[in-house]
């Protein structure tokens, strides 16, 4: 991944996901899932480093963004502040259209990805917790989830939930944790099927399915 061009804070850190259907547990053949694009949004997509194809989920990241009242008045408060941060020109620039597009109570397909990267940023650092409370704060979480990259999370975390739920009435024979350099590994065997998941910066996802044998 492209390097950010401007600097995040220390604590930031990026989170994506990706998604793998599973297979039903009574199927008779072997057969194999394996994970979906890993994807990394760096925090500073939203200062102008454009993020990978795919990055955010689904195509819901182009679609328009419409803002309740209570979001556009936090907003209004928060994009211009986050904007002064950035030292590029055009990112600057950037967040200064989505400053008036967060006026208007809509924001544009071409500025969700900045508005996502921001609110991802604020959110994981609990910005928005510490500047305005609690409340708040799950009003942007629910926002955030609006959003293709948060709707991409969202859908990952069901993945994972079904994958993990299909295993009802199967006897687990062994579950192994792996460590690797920034992520962790959980294998579970039963005596009908295989499960990896993987726990990483970018959040949890099914890695690999296998059923039968």
């Amino acid at each position: 991944m492209t390097p950010p061009t401007e600097p995040v804070p220390a604590d930031s850190a990026s989170i994506g996901s990706a998604s793998a259907e599973s297979a039903p547990s009574g199927s008779s053949a072997s057969e194999t899932v394996p994970s979906g694009s890993i994807t990394a949004l760096s925090m500073l997509a939203a200062a102008g480093a454009p993020p990978a194809v795919g990055a955010g989920g689904n195509d819901a990241v182009r679609a328009p963004v419409e803002l309740s009242a209570e979001e556009r008045e936090i907003l209004a408060e928060d994009v211009p502040v986050f904007g002064r941060t950035l030292k590029d020109p055009a990112s600057r620039e950037r967040y200064a259209r989505l400053a008036d597009a967060i006026a208007t109570g809509s924001v544009p397909a071409e500025l969700v990805l900045s508005l996502e990267a921001m609110l991802e940023l604020m959110l994981q650092t609990k910005t928005v917790r510490r500047r305005h409370g609690p409340d708040e704060e799950r009003l942007l979480t629910d926002l955030f989830f609006r959003t293709g990259r948060g709707a991409g999370l969202r859908s990952a975390a069901r993945d994972v939930t079904r994958a993990l739920e299909a295993l009802k009435g199967q006897t687990i024979g062994r579950i192994r944790v792996t460590a690797a350099p920034g992520q962790h590994t959980i294998a579970i065997e039963t005596d009908r099927a295989h499960l990896t998941l993987a726990l990483d910066g970018t959040g949890a996802r099914v890695e690999r399915v296998e059923v039968g044998g």
